[in-house]
């Protein structure tokens, strides 16, 4: 009886988030195996992280452990290059085209949507690789490539423009998710005067995720200490230290008067901090040298 039930409610929940049931309504079996199989093997699809495996299988590193700490495609373009980076995005490309053609198989686009969800749920949270993926940007962007061409290249125009403006792949990322919903859903209802319903509540928990994963970017951009896009191969440096160049650069624009300088080294640990700060992100010692025309947050302020 318990089993009768359960069977019921899956059949209720398959019709609700838009799966066809077929002429004489769906089986119990069927109703499970059409949800596991849009859940459960994308997800493992996107378990097979090509960053992760090709620094492993080629340089006999994790890509994890340098640069950005991401193991996505534009780590891997800064770490390793060009090569390595295409290679990565072509990984990504087969594994979430793939996932999103077996959903759609199995349940047209309802089954395609949460396949799509899932693949990129396994490229953030890999059980293969202690749950520590990438930050799904691409795998989304692929995603969503297959299941609407056109809001894609809404999208992908929307990105570039912002990428061009102020050189930041995490900011054109973020705002891009934030705008798949809205698009998806304007799109729809010019194309089939309605919404779908699982494709538009799958892209809101995608948006929701990809933010997520950039939160660490988003707090960098705010503060002011985003990296930009460079599409060359930068010396490659473990996570959480500064690129030498960049501490050449800051170092040398450290006059010692602080009138002039935009960076100035700390009194307690010595490190090189920007004169913005009312302390050391270090030590917390307090920046003698405190400016606060140059400190962001005073700025907002008095914009506000």
């Amino acid at each position: 009886m318990h089993l009768y039930y359960a069977g019921k409610g899956l059949q209720w929940l398959a019709q609700r988030m838009g799966f066809e049931a077929g002429s004489t309504g769906m089986s119990t079996v069927f109703t499970l195996g059409l949800i596991l199989g849009c859940m459960i093997i994308p997800y493992l699809l996107g378990n097979f992280n090509t960053a992760i495996i090709l620094g492993k299988a080629l340089r006999h590193e994790d890509i994890r452990q340098f640069g950005s700490g991401n193991a996505g495609t534009t780590n891997v373009l800064r770490t390793y290059g060009k090569g390595m980076a295409a290679a990565t995005l072509l990984g990504d490309f087969l594994k979430a085209a793939l996932a999103v053609m077996l959903g759609g198989l199995l349940a047209a686009d309802a089954g395609a949507a949460l396949a799509g969800f899932f693949v990129m749920f396994g490229h953030m949270f890999p059980v293969f690789f202690r749950f520590r993926g990438g930050k799904g940007v691409a795998c989304t962007a692929i995603v969503i490539l297959m299941l609407s061409p056109i809001t894609c290249g809404i999208l992908l125009l929307i990105f570039a423009i912002i990428v061009v403006g102020t050189k930041y792949i995490s900011l054109a990322s973020v705002m891009c998710v934030l705008l798949y919903p809205v698009v998806l859903s304007s799109v729809d209802k010019v194309l089939y005067g309605s919404i779908q319903g699982m494709p538009e509540l799958m892209s809101i928990l995608m948006a929701g995720f990809v933010v997520f994963m950039h939160r660490e970017n988003i707090k960098r951009l705010r503060e002011g200490t985003e990296s930009k896009v460079s599409f060359r191969k930068t010396n490659k440096v473990a996570v959480g230290e500064e690129p030498a160049d960049e501490k050449k650069k800051k170092e040398e624009i450290v006059h010692g008067d602080p009138d002039r300088d935009r960076f100035v080294k700390c009194e307690g640990c010595g490190e090189i901090i920007p004169i913005g700060r009312k302390v050391c992100a270090y030590c917390n010692t307090p920046n003698r040298f405190y400016r606060a025309d140059a400190d962001p947050n005073q700025k907002s302020r008095k914009k506000k």
